[in-house]
Formats: structure tokens, C-alpha cells, sequence
């Protein structure tokens, strides 16, 4: 021990990194804010557009949100709303489903709409899993 009252002290303990996710996630990121920029077009331009493609458009965009947090390591808002977000995005993509039902767009057969909303889900399967592990307290942002 040291005489000087002033100096810093010093410890062995080491900070712990901060997680850098894989660049597949970041591209993940870049792809779906892509998305969600042709279906802000969509609802804007768009000529069929309803409430329900406003309200799912907005999800999306606060889903990015946290998606964002999980990605790059940061905090947005409050871990406890982040929960409450993934339940309402994951709703509103089926909600938007069962609404959708037999209801096909114009010159879309029952197969082709089914094969596009397969899609829509193997692509979202990844923001959701992200968002949920973004809602967890374990996470490491949040500690």
C-alpha cells in the first residue's frame, strides 16, 4: 500500500467486453429496415391501404427499435417495455393473417398468398427472437 491518499486505486478486475453481435445480424438489421422502408411506401402510396397496414407499419417500426437495441448492444428505452412490444408485434403479424383469411389480394391464387406469407414469417422469425432476448433481464445491456 502506498502512502499517497490522492492516487487512484487500482483493481484486478476486468471490464467485461461489451457483445459484439455477428455481422449476420447486422445485415439481418439493414434487410429489415429495407422492409420496413417499402412498407412505409406501401402505406403512404399505396392505393388499397387500410388501418390495419398503418397500425402494422408502426409495430415494425418500434420492433426496429428494439431490434437495434439487441443488435448493436444498446439501450432503448425501458428493458420492461420491450416485453410488451414483442407480444403486440407478434400479434399484429397474425392478427394480420387471420384478418387477411380467405380475403386474397387481386390476382393472387390461395397457394402464391400462402407461400408469401411463409415467407414473411421465416423472415421475421429472426426480429422476433431478438426482441424477446432484448426483453430479458439476463440480457446483458440491462445489467
Amino acid at each position: 500500500m502506498e502512502d499517497n491518499p490522492y492516487k487512484t486505486p487500482e483493481s484486478d478486475l476486468a471490464i467485461e467486453p461489451q457483445v459484439s453481435r455477428s455481422l449476420w445480424w447486422k445485415l439481418y438489421y439493414v434487410f429489415y429496415l429495407f422492409l420496413i422502408l417499402l412498407s412505409i411506401v406501401a402505406v403512404v402510396f399505396g392505393d388499397q391501404i387500410d388501418l390495419l397496414d398503418f397500425i402494422n407499419t408502426f409495430v415494425s417500426i418500434v420492433a426496429s427499435l428494439g431490434l437495434y437495441g439487441y443488435v448493436f448492444s444498446r439501450k432503448i428505452f425501458v428493458r420492461r417495455i420491450w416485453f410488451p412490444v414483442f407480444i403486440v408485434f407478434l400479434l399484429s403479424d397474425a392478427t394480420s393473417v387471420l384478418l387477411a383469411g380467405g380475403d386474397f389480394p387481386a390476382g393472387l391464387d390461395r397457394s402464391y398468398f400462402l407461400t408469401i406469407l411463409a415467407l414473411t414469417w421465416l423472415i421475421s422469425v429472426p426480429a422476433y427472437v431478438a426482441l424477446y432476448y432484448y426483453s430479458k433481464q439476463k440480457h446483458r445491456v440491462w445489467n
